[in-house]
């Protein structure tokens, strides 16, 4: 199988659309300290994460689907393996995948043309479609009717691309995709909850900085982070995990290690070492049992 640094830069280079390269970025990654590698993949425009989902939503969606089924259609033993395939499909249909989902969807639209990917069974496959250079404007034109039975979250990077190519004005499709960029601080210790600076950077700096601590430095700083519905990100230090951060941190130069994350995710390497500071001060205070808690609402 492709490795994942070889799929990121087929999906962003050789396939991505012009208009779109590097406002769009690919993510997957494993979580190293779970027990089967389980992990998380997205698809991010400007750094927001426009789609998301990981092993543990997916696994939820598949068990409960698979349950009703078993308990009420498909009860016999025969029905077993039609059963655990619905479950499946079902839990795609509902915009929850995990990263090998994500890699499988890749390999079936890498190998068919782009006539077959916009109607694969496969959502996601669907989606590298509708950002594919090799769909024409007047062909993204013709869609617009069949898009109105599309899944919402397949739809919304249809709007995307639409208004990149500069055939709908924004404020038409302002509904389903909508996401702030809010990024805040909490110290949690001895019981209480202490907001702290945001540094004056927006979302999308602190989200580039995961990027890099989860894909260089095999940090899975999400993977104990309490998400909820209304979280668009979020990501939670303590113990030795804090520990680690902090020391890697300190081991780089700050500027230098800006100018690298700012460079993969197109921002300004001044707003990068201002997150990377404020990072770093915050990390200082979970010293004797704290943590910090980072959440984009």
């Amino acid at each position: 199988m492709s490795t994942w640094s070889g799929i990121r830069h087929k999906l962003e280079q050789d396939y991505l659309c012009p208009v779109l390269r590097r406002r769009i970025q690919y993510f997957a990654t494993s979580y190293s300290k779970s027990a089967d590698h389980e992990g998380q993949a997205a698809i991010r425009m400007d750094g927001i994460e426009v789609l998301r989902s990981n092993y543990y939503i997916y696994f939820e969606n598949v068990w409960t689907k698979f349950h009703q089924l078993r308990s009420t259609t498909l009860k016999d033993c025969d029905s077993a393996k039609e059963a655990i395939d619905r479950a499946h499909a079902y839990a795609l249909e509902q915009g929850s995948f995990d990263q090998k989902v994500f890699y499988k969807a890749f390999g079936i639209f890498d190998n068919q043309s782009i006539g077959k990917s916009l109607v694969s069974e496969n959502p996601l496959v669907r989606i590298f479609a509708l950002l594919d250079r090799r769909l024409g404007k007047r062909r993204l034109l013709a869609l617009e009717e069949s898009m109105e039975q599309e899944f919402d979250w397949v739809r919304a990077f249809y709007v995307i691309r639409m208004q990149a190519e500069g055939l709908i004005e924004k404020e038409k499709h302002s509904g389903g995709t909508t996401m702030s960029q809010i990024a805040s601080f909490y110290l949690l210790k001895d019981g209480r909850r202490q907001e702290l600076s945001d540094g004056d950077c927006s979302a999308d700096v602190y989200m580039a900085i995961w990027d890099y601590c989860e894909s260089e430095l095999d940090l899975d700083v999400r993977f104990p982070a309490p998400q909820t519905e209304e979280t668009l990100d979020c990501a939670l230090l303590e113990g030795e995990l804090a520990e680690k951060l902090l020391a890697a941190l300190k081991g780089h130069d700050l500027p230098e290690l800006a100018t690298e994350i700012a460079s993969d995710w197109g921002l300004p390497a001044e707003a990068v070492q201002s997150g990377l500071e404020t990072l770093l001060s915050h990390l200082e205070l979970t010293q004797g049992g704290g943590a910090l808690l980072y959440e984009m609402i």
